[in-house]
């Protein structure tokens, strides 16, 4: 993973994804992301008050996305996602990678 420490970023884009940000700033970037490894270590992201934040998320990021909208869009399972979210997004508990079948 490639390590970039004490940079400015601005108005660029930025690939999340096999790299190491620490003690950058981000100010009206766009990060782009696709499901690999990354780290943000005491960063900063900031916009300008007439920008949003701008997010291009694909490939493995985009499939894991997908199934969780397919799985909020069944009444039934609403309330098991929102549960699998907090844990997943909060870092309230711990979630384990399944078993790898052969």
């Amino acid at each position: 993973m490639a390590r970039w420490e004490s940079r400015d970023y601005r108005n660029v884009n930025i690939e999340v994804d096999n790299n190491e940000y620490v003690r950058c700033s981000f100010k009206d970037c766009t990060f782009t992301y696709m499901g690999g490894p990354f780290a943000f270590i005491e960063c900063e992201i900031t916009l300008s008050p007439d920008k949003t934040l701008n997010l291009s998320i694909g490939d493995a990021a985009q499939r894991t996305i997908q199934f969780f909208q397919l799985l909020a869009s069944q009444p039934h399972l609403l309330k098991a996602t929102r549960g699998f979210l907090e844990l997943a997004v909060l870092g309230q508990g711990k979630i384990s990678n399944p078993p790898r079948s052969h």
